[in-house]
């Protein structure tokens, strides 16, 4: 038991060491469209081992240690998602660049450029990223963009974290469920960009409303569930028992009121920010939080209607240009139905490297809503709860915005990951 305290940390010290060989030792000029898999050098697939055994290794042991496991999480973003921005100089997408430009128009006099692109009518995160660049007096933001993915991905663990402690409890299951997820982000929407940051305000709020607002329908003796007439009669009917349940008042969550009022004031601030932040985020987490209100699972319906009118306010003011010129955008006008031609079809060109890696993308999310489906029955088998899988499948209504573009199917599954 003494020895087995060292291993994860022994891994962790391994793995960080065998960073600076990899990356000295990739053949960056042989990439072609297989991608890093393809010239990464074993001294990078034997860190990202490492990595993976010191979780492992602490996972397993009698008694697991909070700290060691959240530096063995770091390790694993920054050898998995982390590792090309270890092994190149500069950032992978290059989209990044493009907003890196969108920023440096707004650093200019402060007003985002009319008629150049439309997501300067939600120009929160520019903004915010050119008062970050002008205070700190960069130049630049290239260091910034290179390892933003490794940052983010490792802030959206610490959400998923959150919110398996919460849906699952214990002291095991919420790591393995942060780890899935590193595993299974296959989605590449963690570069420098408005979503990326729309995702943190997203699981914020998520992790407030499923954590020290979250509630559970009690009857008037404060017995979880359905109320039953009495021991061993036989179960009520199916539709009985939700007319039961929907008449029957939520609880009230135990903290103190000074602290309630924090988190209200948090999680109001949260959805603030996304209305001008992303065009499809406040409604991800509208829907998803309308979903726990109307199931009684949090206290706090009024953060519903502040999304809301956070979102309409910000259109009808902010955004009135974009929509006053684009409403068949709005209403769905003019679109011949092609998303899934624009959204996955056209997206399958490049050689072979590309077109087999990014028909590998399609299944990783295909064999996750497996998996999904397969714990949805066991969560429903133990708790009779099937809260958790349809707050995954609240953003497959986005499937009806032909209009949004090629992104779309990456934005659904974006948004229901975490879940």
């Amino acid at each position: 038991a003494r020895r087995r305290r060292w291993y994860s940390p022994a891994l962790v010290l391994l793995a960080l060491a065998l960073l600076p060989v990899a990356a000295a030792t990739t053949d960056l000029d042989a990439l072609d469209g297989w991608g890093l898999a393809k010239v990464l050098s074993p001294v990078a697939w034997a860190a990202l081992a490492c990595a993976v055994g010191a979780c492992l290794a602490e996972l397993w042991m009698p008694r697991p240690r909070v700290p060691m496991l959240a530096t063995a999480t770091g390790v694993l973003v920054l050898c998995s998602t982390g590792l090309p921005s270890v092994v190149e100089p500069v950032a992978r997408f290059t989209t990044s660049y493009v907003i890196v430009g969108f920023v440096d128009a707004i650093a200019g006099d402060g007003v985002p450029p009319p008629d150049i692109d439309a997501r300067f009518f939600w120009p929160a995160f520019f903004a915010q990223w050119a008062w970050f660049r002008d205070a700190a007096g960069a130049a630049d933001l290239d260091v910034v963009l290179r390892w933003f993915p490794p940052v983010v991905v490792l802030v959206w663990a610490i959400g998923v974290y959150a919110l398996a402690r919460s849906m699952l409890g214990g002291t095991r299951a919420p790591w393995a469920a942060a780890w899935l997820f590193v595993g299974l982000n296959w989605i590449e929407q963690d570069y420098f960009s408005p979503q990326a940051i729309g995702i943190v305000l997203l699981l914020t709020v998520l992790t407030f409303a499923l954590g020290p607002l979250a509630t559970r329908r009690t009857d008037a003796a404060g017995v979880p569930g359905w109320p039953a007439p009495h021991p061993g009669a036989p179960r009520l009917r199916l539709l009985r028992r939700w007319a039961v349940a929907a008449m029957t008042p939520p609880n009230r969550p135990t903290l103190p009121p000074r602290q309630l009022l924090l988190i209200y004031f948090c999680a109001a601030l949260c959805l603030i920010a996304l209305a001008p932040e992303h065009q499809l985020t406040p409604f991800a987490i509208i829907g998803q939080l309308t979903l726990l209100a109307v199931v009684g699972r949090f206290r706090g319906r009024g953060l519903v209607l502040v999304a809301i009118f956070a979102v309409v306010v910000f259109v009808i003011i902010g955004a009135r240009d974009f929509w006053m010129s684009q409403i068949g955008l709005l209403l769905g006008s003019g679109d011949d139905g092609n998303a899934l031609q624009t959204g996955i079809a056209d997206r399958l060109a490049g050689d072979v490297g590309q077109v087999a890696v990014k028909l590998l993308r399609i299944a990783v999310p295909g064999l996750t809503w497996l998996l999904a489906i397969a714990g949805a029955w066991v969560y429903w088998r133990r708790r009779r709860d099937l809260v958790p899988i349809f707050l995954a499948v609240v953003p497959m209504a986005f499937a009806a915005v032909q209009s949004y573009g090629g992104e779309l199917f990456l934005r659904i599954v974006l948004y229901g990951l975490p879940v």
